[in-house]
């Protein structure tokens, strides 16, 4: 028999003619493959009411046949959630906590430390400080940290500001000790009236060692030669680049330190003469050896202490000219850095005659740079040191010189050796 499909008679079929009617049994019966299969059916099927009991008469019950289930854990594991956030609170606290006291940690060991300085604890060294008229307070502070009488800069000058003296300091050569405190080296500049001595003039060339140094400053009154080696060898300065010098095997501690230059020292022949001399040269390379040449060293690989000792034998190589020395730097570092499986000798020929022909720092047996400088360098064989020619990197190995001084560059053995010979040919070989 051909059925009818009636709406709202679920999964029920009525012969044509028949009346309409809803069949509760047949729709519950049928209520869960009716769901399966058509959207539109009412929500409640089987009329079934929320507590699980059939709906009494035709009342139609919204939502009858699903079921919302919440399950009883949720508002424990909301709870939960709260309680676990609980423990984060707390490390947060700790953690301001932890902060606050290392801060103030600082700052008391920082407080500690400028008392100290404030009242000159600490070790008893005579030093000498000298104003000339007009000397600015910071270059003051300057020279007295340098002498080690004090420690923080900035907290002097703001101590001697405070009290309004600094513009009556009087000019001349004040000695004192490192243990004097702020107030008392104020009151030293206020109240004593400075030495006087008479200066002379001295010239120290590129390419000066330690021993021709001494000799032009016990010549010109400054100090005897015993109290320069003295000074040079076992005096305190307070300079960080000085850290790097390895003392066991450099002849000189301070050679290739003293900047060249030419100097206005006192005529005091004493050892306080060669302090005060050795001090200003010191000062004068460490405002020459700026930041950013420190920096460019570094970043090649090496302290300042070994950027010295390739610029003295890049100034002994070259001798004044100054074009040629980033060139000749680039040659040696070529041979340090990228010489293949060839020993890192350096090769320089004046090395050998440092000191006094001992063979100590000879590059022709040693390889690598030898133990330090062995002279004084000028500022542009520093600038050579630290920024050699880049077109010459890992190209050029050898280099020579003629006659009239012109520098031939050559990337290998047999093209060096050819150049000698072709310079021999022409007479302008200098061993001949």
């Amino acid at each position: 028999m051909t059925g009818e499909f009636v709406p709202g008679a679920a999964g029920s079929t009525k012969q044509a003619g028949e009346e309409p009617g809803f069949d509760i049994m047949s729709a519950a019966d049928n209520a869960p493959e009716t769901a399966a299969h058509s959207a539109p059916i009412p929500e409640n099927p089987g009329n079934t009411a929320d507590n699980g009991e059939t709906a009494s008469g035709d009342e139609y019950v919204i939502g009858g046949g699903f079921e919302i289930t919440q399950t009883p854990d949720e508002p424990n594991r909301k709870s939960q959630k709260k309680r676990r956030k609980k423990p984060r609170g707390v490390f947060r606290t700790v953690f301001w906590v932890v902060l606050i006291l290392a801060v103030s940690a600082g700052i008391a060991v920082g407080a500690i430390f400028c008392v100290i300085d404030y009242m000159g604890l600490g070790a008893s060294n005579s030093v000498t400080v000298t104003i000339t008229k007009g000397e600015s307070l910071d270059s003051i502070a300057d020279q007295l940290q340098n002498v080690g009488a004090i420690r923080f800069k900035f907290l002097f000058k703001l101590y001697a500001e405070k009290k309004g003296y600094y513009n009556e300091f009087k000019e001349g050569i004040h000695t004192f000790k490192t243990d004097y405190g702020y107030a008392n080296i104020v009151n030293e500049f206020v109240h004593v009236p400075g030495q006087t001595a008479k200066t002379t003039t001295v010239t120290i060339p590129e390419l000066a060692t330690v021993d021709s140094i001494a000799e032009l400053l016990a010549d010109k009154g400054v100090c005897s030669k015993e109290d320069f080696y003295d000074v040079v060898q076992n005096s305190t300065f307070n300079y960080d680049f000085l850290k790097d010098i390895p003392l066991k095997s450099v002849h000189y501690r301070l050679e290739g330190y003293l900047y060249p230059d030419t100097y206005e020292f006192y005529v005091w022949n004493s050892k306080e003469g060669a302090e005060a001399a050795v001090t200003k040269m010191l000062d004068n390379f460490y405002s020459k050896y700026t930041k950013e040449l420190r920096e460019q060293g570094e970043k090649l690989g090496y302290t300042t202490h070994e950027i010295l000792t390739m610029a003295s034998i890049v100034e002994m190589e070259c001798n004044g000219y100054y074009d040629e020395m980033p060139k000749v730097a680039a040659v040696f570092y070529n041979r340090l850095k990228y010489w293949g499986d060839e020993p890192k000798k350096l090769g320089s020929s004046p090395t050998a005659n440092y000191p006094y022909g001992s063979g100590n720092y000879d590059t022709n047996k040693i390889e690598g740079l030898p133990p330090g400088p062995m002279c004084s360098t000028g500022i542009e064989a520093i600038k050579a040191a630290t920024n050699p020619d880049e077109s010459m990197k890992k190209k050029y190995f050898y280099f020579v010189t003629d006659t009239d001084f012109k520098y031939y560059y050559n990337e290998s053995l047999a093209q060096h050796n050819a150049t000698i010979e072709s310079l021999r040919m022409k007479g302008k070989w200098g061993e001949d």
